[in-house]
């Protein structure tokens, strides 16, 4: 079944780059699939048949460090005071709250797709089983949009942090070129994880649970020091932007 179907699309593979360019040049072709749902049990059979299967090297630990690298990740220590200060002042709490009522019921639908369909895989999979591949295709190319800026925005803000920790200005690590600003270190940064990443699956989550249980240790220390030299007259006006304020906050930490 697997071979007359890639035959019917006349697709060459990926075993090399002229192999790739040859199904590149067919696309058009994979129109006449763009409402096609899949089986679970059919997709189940394709893996089977296509003869290729990823080494296991991530166990449990490494698997809930990556899930809680997700969330807990470099943002949090950069939208979360900008989101006091412009969308919600002390309500900014109330902001996390909402925003994590809001990723738990994301989880939670997650959680059933998860039960309906047994198969590994994330949003391209639950998708393509219900709603065809075009929409799948649609969500995944949107979510590697969202990465790609996400990451962008931490790689550059990672560098004004580093330039205030050792004393400079924020921008000592950028320079201005004609009506753009350049900033090398945030483009080394983005280049080195695609290299550990690219290099091993293991070392990449190696590197994950060092820099997620570095950014926990932060937070506590953030939080207890946070506690110790708290103000209450810091808390009023404690919405100073009306109730707006802490659901526009709520949006904006979730990205965090």
């Amino acid at each position: 079944m697997v071979a007359s179907q890639s035959r019917r699309y006349d697709w060459s593979g990926f075993d090399s780059t002229k192999d790739y360019l040859r199904s590149l040049a067919r696309t058009h072709k994979l129109l006449s699939r763009a409402g096609y749902v899949r089986h679970p049990e059919r997709q189940l059979a394709d893996k089977a048949a296509s003869g290729t299967e990823l080494k296991k090297c991530l166990n449990w630990f490494h698997v809930a460090m990556l899930g809680t690298g997700m969330i807990v990740g470099a943002g949090i220590f950069v939208s979360t005071g900008v989101a006091a200060q412009e969308k919600a002042g002390p309500a900014i709490v109330i902001s996390f709250i909402v925003a994590g009522i809001s990723a738990l019921l994301s989880s939670l639908c997650y959680s059933e797709f998860a039960t309906q369909y047994p198969l590994a895989g994330g949003a391209y999979n639950y998708i393509s089983l219900t709603m065809g591949e075009l929409a799948a295709w649609l969500v995944v190319t949107t979510l590697v949009l969202e990465y790609v800026l996400a990451n962008a925005a931490v790689a550059r803000s990672f560098s004004s942090y580093f330039a205030a920790l050792i004393g400079k200005d924020t921008a000592f690590f950028t320079f201005a070129y004609k009506d753009y600003t350049v900033d090398f270190m945030a483009a080394g940064v983005i280049l080195l994880c695609c290299a550990l990443l690219s290099f091993s699956t293991a070392g990449g989550s190696w590197f994950n649970i060092v820099m997620t249980g570095s950014q926990l240790l932060v937070i506590l220390v953030i939080l207890i020091a946070g506690f110790v030299k708290s103000d209450r007259a810091n808390l009023s006006p404690f919405l100073p932007y009306g109730a707006r304020g802490i659901f526009d906050g709520a949006s904006f930490v979730f990205f965090s």
